[in-house]
């Protein structure tokens, strides 16, 4: 399986997924330089929407999806880190975020 092309992407992630064409582009060309291991995984949710069950460092997109409220793209980009940065990735997933509390 292959990722889509630039293009194909491109017009899903702004037609579909509601991406403002700059970010599209962006995503993009992340997802055409995918690690081998994860082009499959990609090509399945893209094709069905569904998550495979793929484990990088003992993490799962399903994980970055209802734990870190990533949405699904983000989380297969998170695996890709993991693979090529694992104690980078790591230590960052580990250090959390901040949420920001403003009152109206």
């Amino acid at each position: 399986m292959n990722v889509p092309s630039q293009s194909e992407l491109i017009a899903r992630l702004t037609n579909d997924l509601g991406y403002p064409s700059s970010g599209a582009e962006l995503l993009a060309d992340q997802l055409q330089h995918l690690q081998p291991k994860l082009v499959e995984a990609f090509s399945h949710w893209w094709k069905n929407g569904d998550l495979p069950a793929i484990e990088v460092e003992g993490y799962t997109a399903s994980c970055f999806v209802k734990e870190y409220g990533l949405t699904p793209l983000a989380a297969l980009l998170t695996l890709d880190w993991l693979i090529c940065e694992p104690e980078i990735a790591k230590a960052a997933i580990n250090a959390g975020y901040d949420n920001v509390i403003t009152d109206s």
